[in-house]
């Protein structure tokens, strides 16, 4: 399963400067198709959760104390570097508008929310190492695998007709298997007549000829012997 780098507070850590996160619903679903790797750059660097907020000014990062925190921001970026080289990870999902994980835009050093165009210090160590950055607000549907779609091939009616006569031949034993037989049918009472007196049908009456048995006392052999007894 490929692995996809991914700003932790994205994931639902509760690693942002304010001890929140960014939890992000549809970035949470890829796990179900690849391993997702939660990294945070800032925590990683050392920098405690909760802490100040950081921006970029004059390509040093300083929180709103003043503090350099540049040292912090440039150790997480080689962590990540390092993580994605170890794993073979050739894709990374960063938060936008931080100062370690910004794709395209980044706060301008003010502390007053102003938005300029920039990278952050790990967006921009992965990316030169050939990873793929994306921010969290671009379009990522195109990371859901799609199912392909097999080709509906032409079947002439020729072979649909040949297909349908091979599969009436198939199914024709079965359908003569499956059919009962009437309980009191002609050939049954036949059949069990012949299994009892293998010799012949005409002890049991069906005899076409013969329209029914002869009655008791009524053959000739009878009348001849009450006659002599008489």
């Amino acid at each position: 399963m490929e692995k996809i780098l991914v700003s932790a507070c994205l994931l639902g850590d509760n690693c942002k400067y304010d001890g929140g996160n960014n939890l992000n619903e549809f970035i949470l679903s890829l796990r179900e198709y690849y391993d997702i790797i939660p990294f945070c750059p800032e925590v990683e660097g050392g920098l405690p959760t909760p802490r100040s907020p950081s921006e970029i000014k004059n390509a040093l990062v300083v929180n709103k104390e003043g503090k350099d925190v540049t040292r912090n921001f440039l150790l997480g970026a080689e962590k990540a570097v390092s993580l994605s080289k170890l794993l073979g990870i050739r894709i990374a999902i960063l938060k936008e508008n931080s100062p370690s994980c910004g794709v395209r835009k980044i706060h301008d050093g003010s502390f007053q929310n102003h938005l300029i165009d920039g990278e952050g210090f790990t967006a921009s160590a992965l990316k030169r190492i050939g990873v793929k950055v994306y921010s969290e607000k671009d379009e990522l549907s195109f990371l859901i695998p799609q199912k392909k779609e097999t080709p509906t091939e032409f079947v002439s009616y020729k072979e649909r007709g040949k297909k349908a006569e091979n599969r009436i031949k198939e199914e024709k034993p079965r359908r003569d298997v499956m059919k009962k037989k009437t309980p009191y049918s002609k050939k049954d009472r036949f059949d069990k007549g012949h299994r009892d007196n293998p010799k012949g049908r005409k002890s049991f009456g069906h005899d076409k000829n013969k329209k029914s048995f002869p009655k008791k006392g009524n053959s000739r052999f009878s009348r001849n012997k009450r006659e002599k007894k008489y």
